[in-house]
């Protein structure tokens, strides 16, 4: 009978060659990965990042958690200033990676560093659905909060849940033509100089608008974005205020108008009205 040892050695040995040098190329590949990556997200301003994988499958990915640090944002580059500019068309109707799976769940995101040092660390979840598309942000701290931008065909929708008010914007990417609605009740301490004579430990307000932004307008910044806007302003009381000053008391109400054309303000209005409820008595002189 032959011995089998020699024979089972030498399989021992290939595969573990085998195996090692899988394992080496694995190594190698990952670290060109990591390598390519770091340059990739040093160019956007992310100095650190860390990340795990809580389950991975063809329709759904689930990370938990993704950790990034942002000193500082990245500074313009000059290498394609030959290439044609952004505008909102183009950003907008940026094609979903195909190869992304049908949901993304970022279960814990935490954002830190000398940009964010104002409300570090910002951390909250975010959800992607790549196939309607959908997209959900809940921030958790330094304060809750919950926004949800979606697209149904060329109209493109942002909800905003805050524990001061709601907001909801909504956006046509073919006319260019925008409507955005919300209300808050806003504390009346935060409003440094009405504080003085508001009694009202909150102020309801309501906020309409409507109005147009060229789909091929450049991103060039927020002064571009604005002198590319025009449209009509409504903010008013949703309730009225009790307002005190120098002995007279009113319940007071009241709404400003303003109408913009290419980021001007064309004309405005003013309305305010109220129900005196005190007055000071006037003293009288007896010859």
């Amino acid at each position: 009978m032959p011995d089998i040892k020699p024979m089972l050695w030498r399989l021992l040995a290939i595969t573990g060659s085998v195996l090692l040098t899988l394992v080496l190329f694995i190594g190698i590949g990952l670290l060109i990965g990591l390598s390519i990556a770091n340059r990739e997200l040093a160019k956007v301003g992310i100095e650190d990042w860390s990340i795990s994988i809580g389950s991975l499958s063809k329709e759904r990915v689930v990370i938990e958690p993704l950790s990034v640090t942002m000193n500082e944002l990245p500074s313009p580059s000059t290498s394609n200033s030959a290439a044609a500019p952004l505008t909102i068309k183009k950003l907008l109707n940026t094609p979903v990676p195909s190869w992304l799976p049908e949901t993304v769940i970022l279960n814990n995101v935490t954002l830190k560093g000398e940009l964010f040092k104002r409300y570090s660390p910002l951390q909250g979840e975010v959800t992607l659905n790549t196939k309607r598309p959908n997209l959900s942000l809940n921030l958790s701290h330094p304060e809750t909060f919950a926004t949800q931008l979606s697209r149904d065909n060329s109209i493109l929708s942002v909800d905003i849940e805050h524990n001061l008010g709601h907001f909801n914007a909504n956006y046509e990417l073919i006319s260019g033509e925008w409507n955005i609605e919300g209300s808050a009740k806003v504390p009346t301490e935060q409003l440094a100089q009405a504080s003085e004579f508001v009694k009202n430990e909150r102020i309801a307000l309501l906020f309409n608008a409507e109005g147009s932004l060229s789909p091929e307008t450049e991103l060039t910044g927020p002064e571009g974005l604005i002198n590319a806007t025009s449209g009509k302003f409504i903010l008013q009381l949703q309730k009225p205020v009790n307002v005190a000053a120098s002995g007279v008391t009113s319940v007071a109400d009241g709404n400003i108008r303003f109408n913009v054309k290419s980021g001007v303000i064309e004309s405005y209005g003013l309305n305010i009205s109220g129900d005196l409820t005190e007055w000071p008595t006037l003293p009288l002189e007896k010859k």
